[in-house]
């Protein structure tokens, strides 16, 4: 085992053997693709915004890649971590507006943003179930 793949599995320990890991790669690729839309716009109207939207995009990218290569905790545990940040952006954006960018301010059904939105969901979903069925995730 190499350095990575150990530093990924959580030291020696087993992989989780999930069936859910395709699907939450899967979602987290969607999220990736569906986030790819906002970006030219924002890059234009506030630069700072689409470079934090690209790199939203491009950890979504690596995390679905890494979901279908490495069945490890840390992984999932990466994939709740950005869906979650994602969503609680995603809430910000549609409440205050921000500097240079307000006209997301009560725009909740933006056919792009439910799309990565779910997307987001459904790989924090499913990859949380996949760590509780694994008990890595203590219940409670």
């Amino acid at each position: 085992m190499t350095t990575f793949e150990r530093s990924v599995h959580g030291g020696d320990s087993a992989a989780l053997e999930s069936p859910l890991r395709p699907w939450a790669g899967s979602a987290a690729a969607v999220a990736a693709m569906a986030n790819v839309a906002w970006v030219p716009g924002h890059l234009l109207a506030a630069p700072y915004v689409g470079a934090l939207q690209a790199l939203l995009t491009l950890t979504f990218l690596a995390i679905a890649a890494l979901l279908l290569c490495y069945d490890a905790p840390l992984v999932y545990l990466a994939c709740t971590a950005v869906g979650s940040l994602a969503l609680v952006g995603y809430i910000a954006t549609r409440t205050v507006a921000r500097l240079q960018v307000g006209e997301d301010v009560g725009d909740w059904f933006d056919p792009v943003g439910v799309i990565a939105i779910a997307a987001g969901v459904a790989a924090v979903a499913l990859s949380l179930t996949a760590l509780r069925r694994s008990q890595q995730l203590p219940v409670g």
